[in-house]
């Protein structure tokens, strides 16, 4: 009982979302509210798991070893694997081109 029960929800889900994947593809309004609206359920979702997560902190120290990476080197690392990758779509893209 219980699994034809589980089969008809994930039937209805599957139906749901392949009318609501339409609908935001025809109706530019449509999407930006859905878009609105998901953003919205997801910052609810992260304060709540923030909320429930117990306030007792663990301390570790890093070990010394290890150099820490700060959030520009890591944008900086991330703008060099950009470009290179961009780079070599176009280089790949001339080549087919040239052949």
């Amino acid at each position: 009982m219980a699994a034809t029960s589980q089969q008809k929800q994930a039937e209805y889900d599957r139906g749901r979302h392949k009318k609501i994947k339409m609908r935001r593809s025809l109706d530019k309004t449509f999407d930006k509210e859905y878009k609105q609206k998901q953003a919205l359920k997801q910052r609810r979702h992260c304060s709540n798991l923030k909320q429930e997560q117990p306030n007792t902190l663990v301390v570790t120290l890093p070990s010394v070893s290890a150099p820490t990476t700060t959030k520009s080197d890591l944008r900086k690392k991330e703008g060099l694997q950009r470009r290179r990758s961009n780079t070599q779509k176009l280089e790949n893209e001339n080549a087919n081109l040239r052949e």
